[in-house]
């Protein structure tokens, strides 16, 4: 499958995503030397992040939306849906730690949770180790075993 235009730049950005900022902040710091120039230019970006703020949140939530649906769908092979009780609202599924290391996971990498955890799943090519549950049966296991596995094995 090729890969679009979206998704080559996405990738490029996501593997030289350091370098790309240090670039933005350097060209920043040489254009407005000036203080007058720099007080403008803050100014300047105030008014446009007021004046599309809202705009901004409601894209970054479709964004988010958009990343979970899109790794879920790969940890579940298809229609993203709790590995467990089968259960498909999107609303209800996390990605969960199979060895249940998740919190020496987010302790090596830093990561906190929801959007961070996709997007460091997807920059990793969604490595193993990783499955969908939904949040009741994630809680399950986390207690013991969950409600529908008794008498099943994972």
């Amino acid at each position: 499958m090729a890969l679009t235009k979206k998704q080559i730049s996405e990738n490029y950005r996501n593997k030289h995503r350091e370098k790309i900022r240090e670039n933005a902040r350097r060209n920043a710091a040489e254009r407005y030397k000036d203080p007058e120039e720099r007080r403008k230019m803050i100014e300047a970006v105030k008014r446009s992040y007021i004046k599309y703020r809202s705009q901004r949140l409601i894209q970054g939530k479709q964004r988010s939306k958009t990343i979970k649906i899109e790794v879920m769908t790969y940890y579940s092979k298809g229609v993203p849906m709790c590995e467990c009780c089968e259960i498909k609202d999107i609303e209800f599924l996390s990605i969960d730690h199979v060895n249940n290391d998740g919190a020496e996971h987010r302790r090596k990498t830093g990561i906190k949770g929801g959007e961070d955890m996709y997007r460091w799943l997807r920059r990793n090519d969604y490595p193993l180790g990783f499955r969908v549950l939904c949040m009741n049966c994630q809680l399950a296991t986390r207690l013991g075993i969950c409600p529908h596995q008794k008498g099943k094995s994972l």
